[in-house]
């Protein structure tokens, strides 16, 4: 619509003014309100329009003199994404009161993990004192893996497509445990009608908990009489070992200065009657 006005006023916003012409903050007038009235002036107003925009869970109404919907999103700087669903489509033009529809899309590939935790196992050691016990084997928890792809709409999931499993089997934990009751590991303990499969010369020392700053051994057991300290590479922990003027014992922990044909003698606490030195031991059946 266009039309001719008369008006005494010294600027176009005052021209518009006196003609009842109204325009809000959004609308384009050109040339601008303040510029000098003159003589044959075209003045243009282009109006905002009131739209009801929605994307995802956001509302709100926005003014834009945007010709089309796809104008209006790039006016405002939204980005379509692939699976987007927009309502109505991005040539639709633009009208006061007119609603858009944007339902965000989007799909997310995720892992879920469940644990299988280990199995623990005891196993009864007739050459362990009873009420001790030491770990043979730490084991580890297995889990199961699966792979989902989840579709979201508006940030709530709709779908969930399961896409693969994968299984880590877990390992058991053997734990030994003391069933030795017998009088025959204390001290000054003889070996001479022990079954052995094999005799050795080793370098004998003892320790407690206060010489090795604490009473928990490398295998979890306590340290008491009858824990032996022992190179692995020598002597598998786990071996029974008969120490003459000692007795019975279990190879049960290691130490920084235990290396070769050396091994370390475990004591509660004050030790009577073992002179460090060079000893014949024998690995038991």
């Amino acid at each position: 619509m266009s039309y001719v006005i008369s008006s005494k006023g010294q600027t176009v916003g005052e021209a518009l003014a006196a003609a009842g012409v109204r325009f809000g903050p959004h609308d384009l007038v050109s040339p601008e309100p303040g510029t000098p009235l003159k003589g044959g002036l075209h003045i243009f107003i282009r109006r905002a329009r009131a739209i009801e925009l929605a994307i995802g869970s956001e509302r709100e109404v926005v003014f834009s003199r945007a010709g089309t919907i796809a104008e209006l999103f790039r006016e405002r700087g939204i980005t379509l994404n692939p699976r987007d669903r927009l309502s109505p489509g991005l040539a639709t033009p633009t009208r006061e009161g007119l609603a858009v529809s944007l339902t965000l899309v989007k799909d997310e590939i995720i892992v879920e993990k469940t644990l299988i935790a280990r199995e623990v196992i005891y196993l009864k050691d007739p050459g362990l004192a009873f009420g001790k016990s030491y770990v043979l084997q730490w084991g580890s928890d297995g889990a199961i893996s699966r792979q989902y792809k989840i579709t979201y709409e508006n940030g709530q999931e709709i779908d969930r497509l399961f896409l693969s499993e994968e299984r880590t089997d877990s390992e058991k934990k053997v734990v030994a445990v003391g069933t030795y009751q017998s009088a025959t590991v204390a001290s000054g303990g003889g070996c001479e009608d022990v079954s052995f499969s094999k005799a050795m010369s080793v370098y004998a020392t003892w320790y407690n908990a206060v010489s090795a700053g604490g009473s928990t051994t490398a295998t979890g057991a306590f340290l008491d009489y009858g824990i032996i300290a022992v190179d692995p590479r020598v002597i598998p922990l786990g071996t029974r070992i008969c120490v003459p003027g000692y007795g019975i014992g279990i190879a049960a922990d290691t130490g920084g200065g235990i290396f070769g044909n050396r091994i370390d003698l475990g004591y509660p606490g004050s030790v009577f009657g073992w002179a460090p030195g060079y000893t014949e031991i024998y690995i038991l059946n």
